[in-house]
């Protein structure tokens, strides 16, 4: 009756590696991931929902991307913009929009 214990560390295992790896390659958890997307239509992002994880964004001509004051943007390894409408960037001093790294963690 030894193959029952061995079973369960064998799965206890499998699902610590699975929540380790998953924790490596899923961006912060509550974040707004883009992925690939086209802003075809005023839209605006704000801090509450930062960070938002972009791999490909376009904003479409006639179409604006307002950020508010806060507002965290990060990238993939590749990530991008492509403005071809607006893009208004509401930061202050001391409540700035930030644009970074997806792997940054000192901010969102």
């Amino acid at each position: 009756m030894q193959l029952l214990p061995r079973m369960q560390k064998t799965m206890l295992f499998l699902v610590v590696v699975f929540f380790l790896f998953w924790g490596t390659i899923h961006p912060a958890w509550g974040a707004t991931e883009i992925g690939i997307m086209t802003i075809e239509t005023d839209t605006t992002w704000s801090s509450t929902a930062s960070p938002y994880l972009v791999n490909s964004l376009t904003i479409a001509p006639g179409a604006t991307l307002t950020l508010e004051q806060g507002t965290i943007v990060k990238f993939s390894r590749y990530g991008k913009i492509m403005v071809n409408g607006r893009l208004i960037i509401n930061g202050l001093v001391g409540n700035q929009v930030v644009f970074t790294s997806l792997k940054d963690d000192s901010v969102g």
